[in-house]
């Protein structure tokens, strides 16, 4: 899905007092200068200038972390011209100002392409047009001011479709659930789109709009002549019949990454530029915002084939720039990543940065696409600028902690600043800083762009593994982070500059685990460290044999036979020995094995594998480590979970002053599905995080402690697993709850349950990626709603996406929350208006490939909650001493529920036990619906 705002928790928390800095009003965005014709630069208002300048003035656009501003100074007309950089996002408002010109005067955007479908307008056609017509809930005058006798076409824009709120509101009238109309003509021998702009009723005053590759116009729904957002227009024709799309940027996400790449002069305000002013933008919307920002079926592959078409056509270089990302359920499997390795490899010249994910801090959240082999998965720095210290070149900002990590394969080639000050629609004015490594990765395009500057006037050709190359071996490491943390470091401009001006070609290779072909990293299973790690290693470019040098940058790493080898064209075989008694105690260790050609130490490291060896806690009640944590940098711990035993998770500061971050991952890699993050001080404000048993899934868990970006922290951490496993079963009525001890050790509770709600569950699929839905019936004491959507791991390689959609019965979406991973969480509190109605829950799958079946099935569970528990248990029972591996009950008489439970639902139960140190355990659980039963 398109990344969003990276993490704001760790900031707000822990980050030193930032300087103020204005923010924008939301209605100061500069009014278009004409509707429907191409659109000189608007000029901001004052005030939002203002806004944008201090932006620019305080470093919020932090170029100078990769040299851009230095090399700038050096090479002013190296600035991206002359290369296209295409933008698969949420698509790009062309009335922003920043984003009309490029620095020599060019336009900067040369086309807008909608390839989701959220934009498709069903157009419908008007036999007997008359001055006015009325189609639908409309009626608009001033007809036969834009048509004579060629056959006219109307459709319906309802914005109840696009979402919620400002993003929604097309017209800027603040309501987000009126209905506009379009209506489309031929003229000259093209179709032509015309709608009631200002809202006076009339098209007789409107200009016609064409398709946005024929003439570069736009326009926008406003009475004021300032629109909400600009909207440019796609028509096709289908034998004799129009195709309308209307192509606008209603997440805001992708006007914000096109300014990071390539705006010029961003705001009206001179010299704030993002990192190649001087490219032209190639706009092409790949997701449904209104549904999560997820992409649908081939959008992307579409998008990515459109963007070589057309930089082919215009013969221009080309940098393709994803900021999307979706969870591996295992890195190396997906259909897409495959995809595009695929068209990758036919256009050599083509580079395409891609956002990590914001997954971290966890090892194994590489998402697909970045974990494809041939692009540049670029991660996030959190630059300290925004936490109040002045822009410093020499200083490297650390990791953000949302940063996704590598783990079962290579982590990001590079990590970028992950937070930046930008350009967006007038809608979402107020909200240009955002974070994540959706900024980050328009960062690297921008570079890339630069860096073909260098080849275009040495008259050589852009080749993608010399740029990436270039990138890779002159990014300076990060002291405290390793591998699979920042890859090769942050990037240097002006030292890849040079390097490419000094070498000519570069072998590429590639090496996988022989143990697992599909890693091109070694990810030796939790708790096992082998004696021998065997890699294989060959060239990649069809180039003849060669010479390489073999070490290894860890000293519990050693490589087996001589660091010099002759690597024939089918590749070579190395061996490596562990040193498992220097990795005896509990952690997680990351070392990599580095390959350089043997013949010319000039080029730098050609490959950089990494080696990942985690060795849990020990099995036990309670187990737990101290670490002093560096600023910025994550200590990691792993333990193990078993189904049905609740967890908890304790991290306290030992200094009165201190605060950390405490991420929680499940085995995998996943974010934790309930409460994955949070804020860890000393004392009363150390943190917790409680998995209730039913949550727990077998296999290890990774805690993350991350201390602030500008100062280190020290903190204890401590896992405890419940003593018991706990149990319950309708029993004519009564509800008997079981605990089981688990422990070596007698306990002492006392077993409690309360009635939470009801369940339902069910399965939803079908033999194609096309949308499913159900109806939910709300209970009318409902006030929470949390859905939880589930496909076989194994399946989750085919798709790219997968939407989970909330909308009232009315049409207005109510929640929405993409699978990240093939399990994911929606979450709501229930407003009052659907207390005792129902509620229509959308699964929207979307397939790597359009040309092939591709059926789906998923195990959905729909919880409501009351608004407080109540209990059952009439006091609970008394407190007893439980001895090891002994069970224990209690029956609570159950003649009827607190609350009538719908039909076709369960009674949702949470059974507590609590020990005698007044440690609470839970498990929420649905029971079987009896017949008969309140």
């Amino acid at each position: 899905m398109i990344h969003r705002a990276g993490l704001a928790l760790l900031g707000a928390a822990c980050a030193a007092p930032a300087p103020p800095r204005t923010s924008p009003a939301p209605d100061d965005t500069p009014p278009m200068s004409a509707v429907g014709t191409i659109v000189v630069e608007p000029v901001a208002p004052l005030d939002r200038r203002d806004a944008a300048l201090a932006a620019w003035r305080a470093g919020l656009m932090p170029l100078s972390a990769t040299g851009v501003e230095q090399f700038a100074e050096l090479s002013p007309g190296r600035d991206g011209r002359g290369v296209l950089i295409a933008i698969l996002d949420s698509g790009i408002d062309p009335g922003v100002p920043g984003l009309n010109s490029t620095s020599d005067g060019k336009p900067k955007l040369v086309d807008l392409r909608d390839f989701s479908g959220e934009g498709r307008i069903p157009l419908a056609r008007i036999r007997a047009p008359r001055d006015s017509i009325r189609f639908g809930p409309r009626t608009i005058h001033g007809v036969n001011s834009v048509i004579s006798t060629e056959p006219l076409w109307a459709g319906l824009v309802p914005e109840v479709r696009f979402g919620t709120g400002a993003s929604a509101d097309l017209n800027g009238n603040g309501s987000d659930t009126d209905t506009l109309l379009v209506l489309v003509t031929r003229r000259d021998g093209e179709w032509i789109m015309f709608a009631d702009a200002e809202g006076d009723g009339s098209v007789a005053d409107d200009a016609g709009v064409r398709d946005y590759a024929t003439a570069s116009e736009w326009f926008g729904w406003s009475r004021s002549g300032a629109p909400p957002m600009g909207i440019a227009v796609n028509l096709a024709d289908s034998a004799g019949v129009p195709e309308l799309t209307l192509v606008f940027d209603n997440a805001g996400h992708g006007s914000h990454v096109a300014g990071i790449a390539a705006g010029f002069e961003l705001h009206g305000v001179p010299r704030f530029n993002g990192a190649a002013p001087g490219a032209q933008l190639l706009g092409l919307k790949i997701s449904n915002n209104a549904e999560g920002g997820i992409t649908t079926s081939g959008s992307m592959r579409a998008a990515i084939t459109h963007a070589i078409t057309v930089a082919r056509e215009r013969r221009q270089p080309l940098v393709i720039n994803v900021s999307f990302g979706v969870g591996n359920q295992r890195e190396g499997t997906a259909d897409i990543d495959r995809v595009v390795d695929s068209i990758l490899d036919a256009n050599p010249d083509v580079v395409m940065t891609v956002a990590a994910s914001n997954d971290g801090p966890g090892l194994s959240t590489l998402g697909f696409p970045a974990s494809a082999a041939r692009v540049f998965a670029v991660g996030a720095t959190q630059p300290l600028v925004f936490d109040g210290l002045p822009p410093d070149p020499s200083r490297l900002d650390p990791v953000a902690p949302f940063s996704s990590r590598g783990g079962e394969r290579s982590g990001p080639d590079v990590v970028a600043p992950g937070v930046a000050w930008s350009a967006l629609p007038r809608f979402a004015a107020g909200d240009e800083e955002q974070s994540g490594t959706s900024m980050a990765s328009p960062h690297v395009a921008g570079l890339v762009a630069r860096l073909i500057n260098v080849l275009m006037d040495d008259n050589r050709l852009p080749d993608r593994t010399l740029l990436q190359h270039a990138l890779r071996t002159t990014a300076r490491a990060l002291p405290d982070a390793t591998v699979l943390d920042q890859g090769h470091g942050v990037p240097d401009l002006g030292a890849a500059a040079r390097w490419l001006t000094q070498h000519q070609s570069v072998p590429r290779l590639v090496a996988v685990d022989d143990a697992d072909p599909t890693r091109n990293a070694v990810w030796i299973p939790a708790g096992a460290a082998p004696a021998t790690i065997k890699l294989r290693v060959r060239r990649d470019d069809g180039g003849p044999p060669m010479a390489i040098r073999v070490r290894t940058a860890v000293d519990w790493l050693r490589l087996e036979g001589s660091d010099l080898r002759d690597m024939p064209v089918e590749g070579v075989a190395l061996y490596f020995s562990v040193d498992t008694v220097a990795l005896a105690g509990p952690g997680v260790r990351v070392g990599s094995v580095v390959i350089e050609a043997a013949d010319n130490e000039a080029l730098g490291p050609l490959l950089r594998v990494p080696v990942t060896v985690r060795v849990p806690l020990p099995l036990a009640d309670s187990a737990g480590m101290v670490a002093a944590v560096h600023a910025g940098a994550a200590a990691r711990m792993l333990f193990h979970a078993d189904t049905g035993r609740g967890v908890r998770i304790d991290v306290t500061t030992l200094s009165p002053e201190g605060v950390a971050l405490l991420a929680l991952h499940e085995p995998g890699g996943q974010p934790f599905r309930d409460v994955p993050l949070t804020v860890a001080g000393h004392g009363d404000q150390a943190a917790s995080i409680d998995i209730d048993a039913r949550d727990v899934r077998p296999g290890h868990y990774e805690v993350v402690v991350v201390a602030p970006p500008a100062n280190g922290v020290a903190a204890r951490s401590t896992v405890r697993q419940s003593p018991v496993r706990l149990g319950s079963r309708h029993v004519r009525d009564s509800l008997v709850v079981t605990a089981t001890s688990l422990t070596d050790q007698p306990v002492e509770l006392q077993l409690r349950a309360a009635f939470s709600g009801a369940e339902w569950q069910g399965t939803m699929g079908g033999p194609a990626s096309v949308p499913t839905d159900t109806m939910l019936a709300v209970p009318p004491w409902a006030r929470q709603l949390v859905v939880d959507v589930a496909m076989p791991e194994a399946e989750w390689s085919r798709f790219t996406d997968f939407g989970v959609t909330l909308w009232h019965r009315d049409g207005r979406l109510l929640a929405e929350e993409p699978l990240n991973y093939a399990f994911g969480r929606l979450r709501i509190d229930l407003p009052a208006e659907v207390h005792g109605d129902t509620l229509r829950l959308v699964l929207t799958p979307a397939a790597t490939w359009v040309d092939r079946p591709t059926p789906w099935r998923v195990e959905v569970s729909a919880r409501f909650f009351t608004e407080r528990p109540s209990m059952v248990d009439r006091g609970g029972a008394p407190f007893a001493i439980l001895a090891p591996g002994t069970s224990r009950r209690a029956a609570f008489p159950v003649a009827s529920w607190p609350a009538l439970v719908p039909v076709g639902f369960s009674p949702l139960v949470t059974i507590i036990a609590i020990e005698r140190d007044n440690d609470i355990w839970t498990r929420e659980t649905p029971l079987p619906r009896r017949e008969g039963l309140p």
